[in-house]
């Protein structure tokens, strides 16, 4: 997945499958919930209700501080954080988690920079409980990998970007010379003047 973004599916699903969990995903948010990404997901959620969460409901989401201040690859299962009978009486549970049968989020920050941080989140549905010291621990084996195959990808995709852009360039190059009066450049008579 770190080389080829089409596998990120797959990969979330495996862990997914060993954290225990109904969706996994990596994201990014500020403590506010106000700046918002969605990078990968297993699409196992509902795809609406995805985007309603990063179009709209990311700021009213009760974790938001818990995820974003959380220590760096340690994993953290939000009911462990915050108390589940006020999570469950919030107007983000009534208008999305509870929708979807979600009670849960067992998640670890890969980043932070300030009061923004991209993460790595598994969600809970009410089949699967609440999340516990398993899922945690999971998580906290995990995060390591998916930081280090997030960070591959990063350079991967700069070197790509860098690529095209000189790729680019050269090719501008080649149209310019190609429909240019050869005649009437400075140097086409063999001398060049430094």
């Amino acid at each position: 997945a770190a080389v080829t973004s089409d596998l990120w599916p797959n990969a979330l699903e495996s862990c997914r499958e060993f954290t225990g969990g109904v969706s996994a995903a990596i994201f990014a948010k500020d403590v506010t919930g106000n700046r918002r990404q969605l990078f990968h997901i297993d699409d196992r959620l509902d795809p609406e209700q995805t985007r309603v969460y990063f179009s709209r409901l990311a700021p009213i989401d009760p974790s938001n501080t818990v995820q974003v201040y959380a220590e760096i690859e340690e994993g953290v299962v939000t009911s462990q954080r915050l108390d589940p009978d006020d999570f469950a009486q919030s107007r983000f549970a009534a208008e999305w988690a509870t929708p979807q049968g979600i009670v849960d989020v067992g998640f670890a920050t890969l980043e932070r920079r300030g009061d923004w941080a991209a993460l790595f989140g598994v969600f809970r549905h009410e089949r699967d409980g609440l999340g516990d010291e398993t899922m945690r621990q999971r998580l906290t084996l995990l995060a390591p990998h998916v930081r280090r195959a997030i960070n591959i990808a990063g350079v991967i995709g700069r070197a790509n970007r860098e690529a095209d852009t000189f790729r680019g360039m050269i090719d501008g190059l080649a149209v310019t010379f190609a429909t240019a009066d050869v005649e009437a450049l400075p140097f086409a008579d063999g001398t060049f003047d430094y």
